[in-house]
């Protein structure tokens, strides 16, 4: 009927009514079914705990003959005793009962003196009520059985032997996270888990190193659309001992008073002139720097580092006062040393001053200068004339421009105001999940369409299942910064040190019902053909219409959806001297907004890791939705995998 947590539940209501209480504070929730089993049932897990053929004893029965009893009490100085026997990775971040239960399992094993090779397990009741990030899955009142009991396993020879840091185990949370290559029902100490604390010193300002001139440069149209303001990458790098003895903080943070010296208007101050047209006083202020020290090693994030990430606002703290867009820092850097010798660079731009490959280009100077370098490889060019309005402005007439309709509900697009609790969750497509999607698109889709239409195209689906999953003719709107740079025929030709912002943002609408109902292919064919607009006159068009218009926000209604790919821009190519980074850049998901970045599971495959943000029951939804579309055929799977593959990846699914 319950478990403790339900017992003391109970329990509770008895005392506050037996003191006098008209009624008890916690009213009791029955919602039994939030934990049954699937239909069809598909376990996601090895399940060692329920092996066949192992011994199944009842748990309070004791079947020998002659038993002592003895208590054994752990007070701060017998914990402290036991941890300071640990490693540095596991001496601050091990819990008490991890320290406790751990060493009674190994000095159990070792009274009993079995034999060497026998299979000693260990098992323990965890509470599935909710993870540390405060995303719960039941609600409160419930008082029914909401734990598992997973197991650790071990031969006891191993366990008598070795030091007590190899029997640890690791505790378990009942949370949805990562599909496709990744488990999707529970996690072992996931980032999202994981709780650390950063000491941060004062954020200070990093000014050029050099003199530079004080002038006040206009931004290009294109650079002042409103609503793209930020974004937000973060890095993280391992230890290298060749740099033992170096401080990273100190070495990028001389590399970016050097940069600046090139880069000066980022040290500058925003300005609005007539029109609201923005430019930048290039007064040399400086920006914003932050020195910070976390009580974690990279290894405790996991062995695969993949969004969301814990304490995101400590790695990249808000000064107060400093996300206004006029007269605040253009840029902030935090530069967090952890325990492992490695650390994480975060940093939060202004984006009318770049766009993503123009946040890239200024990083990859001030990683050449922390390198040793005694000059840039490319010297930054301003040039942002060359996407101003035309005079007198002319939108053209080949686009709609629909991205900036007028009476739809404009939305920023990095702020999430649900009203109800959100959930963060990772999903990531490696070849075989794009393979199974890239299956179900029509011939004249399935070999031209680029992954990012194919990833695009199914996420827009399946948040369209997710979050209006009764409304056929609401409107959804999906949009997405495509840059207008050089390359493809007709776009736009800028000098390779620009680094001001190209992107202008297409978009694809459909009503609800169409986007559930009709295949995936519908909605990466709208992904495709408004990326395809986009050229240089596309560009200029944008600008044009930003001056004609008054700099309208992006229109995306009530269940607009945009999605950056920053898999191939090139921040997990920046070497500071500590080689490139192990996870970058992609941090976080927001309600209306996701990022595409490069990751690797914990099977060592390279793909793409897309974090998501939703209410908990779309969350579900959309869960279940993205689940049926990266399940290759059975057909297909045969031709690419063995069967036990095939079983295991479809199992994980």
């Amino acid at each position: 009927m319950a478990d403790g947590q339900g017992l003391v539940q109970f329990l509770g209501a008895v005392t506050e009514l037996a003191r006098g209480a008209a009624a008890p504070t916690v009213r009791p929730v029955w919602g039994r079914e939030l934990l049954e089993a699937r239909s069809p049932p598909r376990p996601s897990f090895p399940h060692r705990e329920y092996d066949e053929g192992a011994t199944v004893p009842f748990s309070l029965e004791d079947d020998v003959e002659e038993l002592a009893q003895r208590s054994f009490f752990f007070g701060p100085r017998e914990v402290a005793a036991i941890r300071a026997n640990l490693p540095p990775r596991l001496r601050k971040s091990s819990t008490t009962y991890e320290v406790i239960a751990a060493s009674l399992w190994k000095c159990r094993t070792m009274a009993l003196s079995p034999n060497s090779e026998a299979e000693t397990r260990f098992i323990f009741a965890v509470n599935v009520r909710g993870d540390k990030t405060g995303s719960r899955i039941i609600p409160d009142g419930y008082y029914g059985n909401a734990i598992v009991v997973p197991v650790a396993i071990a031969t006891a020879g191993e366990l008598c032997a070795r030091a007590l840091e190899e029997d640890e185990y690791r505790e378990f949370r009942l949370q949805q996270i990562i599909i496709g290559s990744y488990e999707t029902r529970m996690a072992a100490l996931t980032p999202a888990a994981l709780k650390f604390t950063v000491r941060r010193k004062p954020a200070v300002l990093v000014a050029p190193a050099a003199p530079t001139p004080r002038k006040l440069k206009r931004l290009s149209d294109i650079d002042d659309q409103e609503g793209l303001w930020l974004q937000v990458p973060f890095m993280f790098y391992r230890r290298d001992a060749s740099t033992d003895g170096r401080d990273p903080v100190q070495v990028i943070r001389d590399a970016i008073a050097r940069a600046l010296v090139h880069y000066y208007p980022f040290a500058g101050r925003l300005r609005e002139l007539e029109k609201r047209k923005l430019a930048v006083d290039c007064n040399g202020k400086g920006i914003l720097f932050i020195e910070a020290d976390a009580d974690v090693g990279l290894e405790q994030f996991g062995d695969a580092l993949h969004p969301p990430f814990p304490c995101f606002e400590e790695l990249l703290f808000d000064v107060p006062g400093s996300s206004a867009i006029l007269d605040s820092p253009l840029l902030l850097v935090q530069v967090t040393r952890l325990t492992c010798g490695g650390f994480v660079l975060a940093v939060s731009l202004n984006h009318t001053m770049a766009d993503a490959p123009g946040l890239v280009r200024f990083l990859r100077a001030v990683a050449e200068l922390a390198r040793g370098a005694a000059a840039l490889t490319v010297q930054p060019e301003w040039g942002r004339e060359i996407l101003e309005a035309r005079n007198p402005p002319r939108p053209s007439s080949s686009f709609a421009h629909r991205e900036y309709d007028e009476g739809v509900t404009v939305r920023v697009l990095l702020e999430d105001d649900v009203e109800v609790e959100a959930l963060q969750r990772s999903f990531f497509f490696g070849p075989q999940e794009v393979s199974a999607i890239r299956t179900q698109l029509p011939p004249h889709l399935r070999k031209s369409s680029s992954t990012f239409e194919i990833i695009a195209g199914s996420l827009w689906k399946c948040r369209a299942m997710a979050v209006a999953p009764n409304a056929d003719e609401e409107e959804m709107r999906f949009t997405f910064p495509a840059s207008s740079r050089v390359g493809k025929t007709g776009q736009l030709r800028v000098p390779e040190g620009y680094y001001g912002n190209t992107i202008v943002c297409p978009v694809a609408i459909s009503t609800a019902g169409e986007l559930r109902a009709r295949p995936v292919g519908y909605a990466v064919e709208l992904v495709r053909k408004a990326k395809e607009q986009v050229n240089a006159e596309y560009a200029q068009s944008v600008a044009d219409l930003m001056v004609l218009r008054g700099r309208p926000g992006i229109a995306l209604g009530r269940h607009g959806f945009m999605v950056a790919d920053f898999s191939k821009v090139g921040f997990t190519d920046l070497d500071y001297g500590w080689g490139r980074p192990v996870y970058a850049p992609v941090a976080k998901g927001y309600v209306m907004t996701t990022f595409l970045g490069r990751a690797t599971n914990p099977k060592g495959e390279d793909g793409v890791v897309v974090p998501m943000c939703l209410p908990g029951p779309a969350m579900d939804r959309f869960v279940e939705e993205m689940g049926k579309l990266v399940r290759l055929p059975v057909d297909v799977a045969a031709a690419k995998q063995p069967p036990g593959v095939i079983a295991a990846k479809m199992s994980a699914l």
